[in-house]
């Protein structure tokens, strides 16, 4: 009987393999981790291109800084293409990338983590679309 004892084990482990499924393996992990940098800088991107379109148009920016999104944020700096941006949106920037704090509530390591990931993004959206803006 150990074919069925061990069917009984198999059966199981698929069994709460479904409820917690194990941890992806590490290429996985990066994997997914790349693709989600990538929706983020092409996300950065499109907003960067939206406010350097508007600008050139002659309109200001929509909404005050604290009323927009990280997305926006950065969008918005790196549609000046390496250029200084307003003060309003460096300030901004500076709290999005290297000053956002977990307020308690969230450890210093991660919200380190957050700053750098951020960083990253920046950089890389700075090259897209410089690339794209040529």
């Amino acid at each position: 009987m150990p074919s069925s004892r061990r069917r009984e084990a198999e059966r199981i482990k698929a069994h709460v393999d479904s409820l917690y499924p194990p941890p992806p393996s590490l290429e996985e992990a990066r994997r997914r981790t790349e693709a989600f940098l990538e929706t983020w800088v092409a996300d950065v991107v499109h907003a960067a291109h939206a406010a350097r379109d508007a600008r050139l148009r002659g309109e200001s920016l929509q909404r005050a800084t604290d009323q927009m999104s990280g997305v926006q944020i950065m969008g918005a700096c790196v549609s000046y293409g390496g250029e200084v941006p307003p003060h309003g949106l460096r300030t901004a920037l500076r709290r999005l990338t290297h000053d956002r704090g977990g307020d308690g509530l969230i450890p210093e390591a991660l919200v380190e983590k957050y700053n750098l990931i951020s960083r990253e993004v920046l950089r890389r959206s700075l090259g897209r679309f410089a690339d794209e803006a040529s």
